[in-house]
């Protein structure tokens, strides 16, 4: 029974993390979409390579779509769902630093396999 409910628990956990992804990569999205005009950000997106204008939500679908199950399948090999109830914060921040360090890697490896043409996605 208590494996059942541990179970049922990490799985809705699970769908918990992928829409925090999710929503994650939406924000970065309206916030990169609505940088005000400062010098500073100005010059950091020049430095980066990047446009001041960046293309519609809908040219990053593929991305967004790989967002979600990618990032379960990331936490889900890092151990961040095999860990002890009362885990130390120590090893909870050592597995989310893993995670937000291979998920932009598998995400742009996912990108380059499925996009034969990348020349129009925005490096920044």
């Amino acid at each position: 029974m208590l494996r059942r409910q541990r179970e049922l628990r990490v799985n809705v956990h699970r769908v918990i993390d992928g829409l925090l992804c999710a929503l994650a990569f939406s924000v970065a999205y309206l916030i990169r979409g609505n940088l005000p005009s400062w010098p500073a950000l100005e010059w950091l997106v020049g430095l980066l390579g990047g446009e001041r204008e960046i293309l519609p939500f809908n040219e990053y679908r593929t991305a967004f779509l790989l967002v979600v199950p990618v990032s379960v399948v990331v936490l889900h090999f890092q151990g961040y769902y095999n860990r002890p109830a009362l885990a130390s914060r120590r090893q909870t921040v050592w597995q989310s630093f893993k995670a937000s360090f291979i998920l932009p890697i598998a995400l742009v490896m996912g990108l380059f396999l499925l996009r034969g043409d990348t020349s129009d996605v925005a490096r920044s």
